[in-house]
């Protein structure tokens, strides 16, 4: 919810550091860590897709595509 409120990188970071504190919290607490991979892809996904739709003008969205490469890169569901 928080990435889709944001409106700004500053907002967007600050979602970054939460993110990092929920990943410890989840490990503490014994969730296997691939669901916390999981969790994590999906989030930055999100990440990645509010970033795109801030800083691209609206008019070539539909134009062009987000290409993520390295470990986020090879999941699946792509934005």
């Amino acid at each position: 919810m928080q990435i889709d409120k944001a409106k700004n990188i500053d907002e967007l970071h600050n979602v970054q550091k939460d993110l990092k504190n929920l990943i410890l919290t989840l490990h503490s607490k014994g969730v296997k860590t691939r669901y916390i991979t999981k969790l994590v892809s999906t989030l930055n996904e999100k990440m990645y897709k509010k970033l795109f739709e801030m800083y691209l003008p609206k008019e070539l969205q539909d134009k062009c595509s987000l290409i993520v490469m390295g470990n986020e890169g090879r999941e699946q569901n792509r934005v």
